[in-house]
């Protein structure tokens, strides 16, 4: 018996151990050249390090037509620092007017620093995407942000 609980003990705590790091980080990164779009949150850490990096072309390349749309990221000035990112969550594929075949949304947390906008002041901040695939086997890209 006292093996028993000895394992459950065990178990419980690797558990927790991996449900704090797979929140808490900004989740493996995408193999060196591998295409961001290939999951939600490779799309989201590089439109990211693409606005840190000021190339908000190749940030809206990450977005589907729609998202691009919607206008400006108020992530576009300033810089995002402390990045973390939490796991995709599936929501009803039902977005911005049409049926998708997947979406989910995902919640980075960051410090911000730099030029402020109407939306974004600097310091701790959190802020949501919804990432979608329009069609089975279409690439992963962002379809709407700041929803959080």
């Amino acid at each position: 018996m006292h093996r028993w609980i000895h394992r459950l003990t065990v178990a419980a705590a690797a558990v927790a151990v991996l449900g704090m790091s797979a929140a808490s980080g900004c989740g493996d990164p995408p193999p060196e050249g591998a295409d961001p779009t290939t999951h939600p949150q490779y799309v989201v850490q590089a439109y990211v390090s693409r606005l840190n990096k000021g190339d908000r072309e190749g940030a809206a390349e990450l977005m589907t037509d729609i998202g691009r749309r919607n206008g400006a990221s108020p992530l576009d000035t300033g810089r995002i620092e402390g990045f973390g990112l939490t796991a995709p969550r599936p929501i009803p594929n039902h977005h911005n007017g049409r049926t998708v075949f997947k979406a989910v949304t995902e919640r980075i947390t960051f410090t911000r620093v730099g030029e402020t906008n109407l939306t974004l002041n600097n310091g701790p901040a959190q802020w949501d995407f919804i990432i979608v695939q329009e069609h089975e086997g279409d690439p992963w890209l962002i379809d709407d942000q700041g929803t959080g």
